[in-house]
């Protein structure tokens, strides 16, 4: 799996710089984030580590979205623990829209495997 798992607020708002920072360093397995001033795109760069597995994230320059560059399972962990410690309505889905869903509807990183690789969409209430 080489695309992108996008990880935004429902409402179609953007985070807060603050609370987001916080929610991401305070990871057990956040290894460090970076600012990137000179991207036109991208405000932070960081990384994260599950099981052994290491992926980047980035924080889009307007706050709209979280991102990680793969579909593993360390990147499926992230988006779950962003969930759990922000504890506000997230969405999450990949560069291809190919699954949809709500976190906070997902209990586990199993069952988050089964809707991206069973590409579902979960309905919007």
């Amino acid at each position: 799996m080489s695309t992108s798992l996008m990880i935004f607020l429902a409402e179609e708002t953007n985070f807060k710089k603050a609370e987001l920072i916080k929610a991401i360093s305070s990871m057990e397995g956040f290894n460090g984030i970076d600012i990137m001033e000179e991207s036109e795109y991208t405000s932070y760069i960081g990384d994260y580590t599950f099981e052994g597995q290491r992926i980047y994230f980035e924080i889009s320059k307007d706050f709209s979205h979280v991102s990680t560059y793969n579909l593993q399972r360390a990147g499926l962990n992230f988006a779950l623990k962003l969930q759990q410690n922000l504890n506000l309505n997230l969405s999450a889905t990949d560069t291809s829209y190919s699954f949809l869903c709500r976190l906070a509807h997902i209990s586990n990183i199993e069952e988050f495997e089964h809707i991206v690789n069973q590409n579902i969409h979960m309905e919007y209430y």
